[in-house]
C-alpha cells in the first residue's frame, strides 16, 4: 500500500515571456468593463530534432489605469512579460457555441532587451 498523497493546492497563474503577434484592440464591455485584446507569441523549449515552434496566446487585459499606461503603447513585435489567469471563455454562436482558452492579464510590462541595456551608459544603471 502506498502512502497518501499530500494535499495539492491548485494554483491558476501563468507567466508568459513573448512578442505581441497582433495589433492591440480596445473593445467595450458591458459585464467586466472595458478590455484590450491581442495576441501572444511565446516560443516553446526546443526538443529534440526540431526548430523552435511558436504558440500564439490570446491575451486579454482590463483597461485600467495602470494597465492601460503600458497597453496603448504596445506595437507588434514587442517583446513583453505577462502575467495572469487562464480562463475559458465560451462564445454564442447561430450554429452553437465555441470555446476558446485566454490569458486574462493582471501585470504586463516591457521586456528589456539587450539593445536597451547596451543604449544606457553604467551611470545610468547605477543610478536606477
Amino acid at each position: 500500500m502506498t502512502a497518501p498523497a499530500e494535499p495539492v493546492t491548485d494554483i491558476n497563474e501563468v507567466t508568459l515571456r513573448g512578442r505581441v503577434h497582433s495589433h492591440v484592440h480596445r473593445k467595450a464591455g458591458w459585464g467586466e468593463g472595458d478590455r484590450f485584446e491581442f495576441d501572444l507569441a511565446v516560443r516553446r523549449p526546443p526538443r529534440r530534432g526540431r526548430p523552435h515552434e511558436i504558440d500564439v496566446v490570446p491575451v486579454v487585459v482590463p483597461a485600467t489605469e495602470s494597465l492601460s499606461d503600458v497597453v496603448d503603447d504596445l506595437v507588434v513585435g514587442d517583446p513583453i512579460d505577462v502575467r495572469g489567469t487562464i480562463r475559458r471563455r465560451i462564445t454564442r454562436t447561430p450554429t452553437g457555441s465555441t470555446h476558446a482558452i485566454e490569458v486574462y492579464a493582471s501585470i504586463v510590462a516591457r521586456t528589456p532587451t539587450a539593445a536597451d541595456a547596451a543604449a544606457t551608459t553604467p551611470e545610468q544603471r547605477s543610478n536606477a
